[in-house]
């Protein structure tokens, strides 16, 4: 099976025309329509080539879809080796401004959650390394919660900005909810309740074993994210830093920002 690739729309966007670059690549005009089209499979090398000619990244030509931008990374508290949601990248910048290249047609509030844990402990996480969480964060722009939420693996964000995972329910009795088989959380964290949320994504699918699928982590700084930034990334400040080290048991060492608009910010 043969790939779809961006290759026809870089080449139309270069002004090159297709004998040109069949030259310039030392092919002929009929292999590089072929590529085009996908009735045979480019090398690796054939998309460098070509990415060098038509003057773009080879990941342009590789992939249709632009890049589903890392909302947040699953990693490893180097202290207390407990797991940790980190989604500011305050410290770790590895995933600041990144995105990954997937083969397939995903929309723009499409956003995934890096999973890079330490092998070397015991958390029964730990197989899930290097694997991709899916979800969709439109919900986000209305600070809502997707309906496709409730009773079903989520991600949200609570009112202190405190991003968690688990299955999503609301209690009857007041207008906040339970998250239970909460994610990278000691033990007696597992059922958290009386959680006061902000939004909530659904968990759209999850890719464990990502070394067999054509990927690439590239940069890239998503168009929204970045106009609704405040809405997805919470500002530091004196609440999220309690109830993120009572949730997760770690030690928080950001700076509390000096204002609203400080806690935005990105520490460098």
């Amino acid at each position: 099976m043969y790939m779809a690739n961006n290759l026809d729309e870089i080449i139309s966007q270069s002004g090159m025309s297709k004998k040109a670059l069949a030259e310039e690549k030392g092919v002929t005009p009929e292999t590089v329509s072929r590529h085009i089209h996908s009735k045979i499979s480019m090398t690796l090398q054939d998309v460098e080539d070509y990415a060098r000619i038509l003057k773009c990244q080879p990941h342009e030509i590789a992939y249709t879809s632009p890049p589903i931008p890392i909302l947040g990374a699953w990693v490893t508290d180097p202290v207390t080796k407990n797991m940790k949601l980190i989604n500011r990248f305050q410290n770790d910048k590895t995933y600041r401004k990144k995105g990954i290249r997937l083969h397939g047609n995903y929309n723009e509030d499409w956003a995934c959650i890096y999973w890079n844990l330490d092998q070397n402990t015991q958390s029964p996480w730990r197989h899930f390394h290097d694997s991709l969480t899916m979800i969709k964060i439109g919900s986000v722009t209305d600070n809502k919660i997707d309906q496709n939420a409730i009773m079903n693996k989520c991600y949200v964000m609570t009112k202190a900005g405190v991003m968690l995972s688990g299955v999503l329910w609301p209690q009857h009795h007041n207008a906040l909810y339970t998250l239970t088989d909460v994610i990278g959380v000691p033990e007696e964290n597992r059922i958290l309740t009386d959680l006061d949320i902000l939004w909530a994504a659904p968990v759209a699918w999850f890719l464990q074993q990502r070394r067999l699928e054509t990927i690439v982590m590239v940069d890239y700084e998503s168009p929204f994210i970045a106009k609704h930034y405040e809405k997805i990334i919470a500002k530091q400040s004196l609440d999220r830093k309690a109830q993120y080290e009572k949730f997760y048991q770690v030690n928080m060492n950001e700076p509390v920002a000096n204002s609203k608009t400080d806690g935005l910010k990105i520490v460098d």
